[in-house]
């Protein structure tokens, strides 16, 4: 449960920016919501990392991006939220049948292929409950997953397979294409204004469904994810 390199050498230059932004600033740390009898929401930028392995080809750290909007319930700590994710759970091996278009000669039963990838990303939209406090946050939620067809790059070389029984085609036709997922996380805040929050947030999902139809792939469906985003406190507009 590392990160490559290069995701945690980013993630300490956001470190260091926050900080820096952090004694700029000084000591404004309240929310502005305590001074104020207006409406507001949040909206939140963010990328999240993975804590574990997904179980895909190349074991991707490089999971993608989202947003989220937070809708507090009569200006108190409880919130209503949604968004929008894009995740990458790394490229998948698959295997393409060419046998038919091949004029190589073979023994009975052989199979001619190419072997492939092809990436397996989702969109997600998230729906959920957030109990939100200045340094820290809890959320709870559920979100609905839509496949995004990716291309499949397949390599020249010819490979046989002897006996077509043991033959498991991973096309990329067999995901399934929704899915949703339950979700758990807990975040830590960094107060950079009255508007801004910086925030670490690792985060449990739970995907419902297999990703192939009838389970036959082997990627996990329990995964960590270390969710590293910047929070702005936007006003809303009201009649007195």
């Amino acid at each position: 449960m590392v990160f490559k390199l290069t995701s945690l050498v980013k993630a300490t230059l956001c470190l260091c920016i926050v900080f820096f932004t952090f004694n700029q600033v000084g000591a404004q740390s309240k929310r502005m919501s305590k001074d104020t009898d207006k409406p507001f929401m949040h909206m939140s930028i963010e990328t999240p990392l993975w804590l574990n392995s997904p179980n895909t080809l190349d074991n991707t750290h490089k999971a993608g991006f989202g947003f989220r909007i937070d809708f507090p319930i009569n200006r108190g700590p409880l919130n209503i939220f949604t968004g929008f994710s894009h995740l990458n759970y790394g490229n998948h091996l698959n295997i393409l049948d060419i046998t038919d278009s091949s004029n190589l000669e073979g023994n009975e039963g052989t199979l001619t292929v190419k072997e492939g990838t092809y990436s397996l990303k989702y969109a997600t939209i998230p729906l959920g409950l957030k109990i939100d406090k200045q340094y820290w946050s809890t959320s709870l939620g559920m979100s609905m997953m839509f496949a995004l067809n990716q291309a499949e790059v397949h390599g020249e070389e010819l490979k046989f397979i002897f006996g077509a029984d043991e033959f498991e085609d991973f096309s990329k036709e067999k995901i399934n294409t929704l899915n949703s997922a339950i979700f758990f996380s807990f975040a830590g805040k960094l107060p950079l204004s009255p508007q801004w929050s910086f925030y670490l947030e690792p985060e449990f999902q739970y995907i419902l469904k297999p990703v192939f139809e009838g389970g036959i792939d082997e990627v996990n469906r329990v995964n960590l994810f270390l969710k590293v985003g910047l929070r702005h406190m936007i006003t809303l507009p009201y009649d007195n």
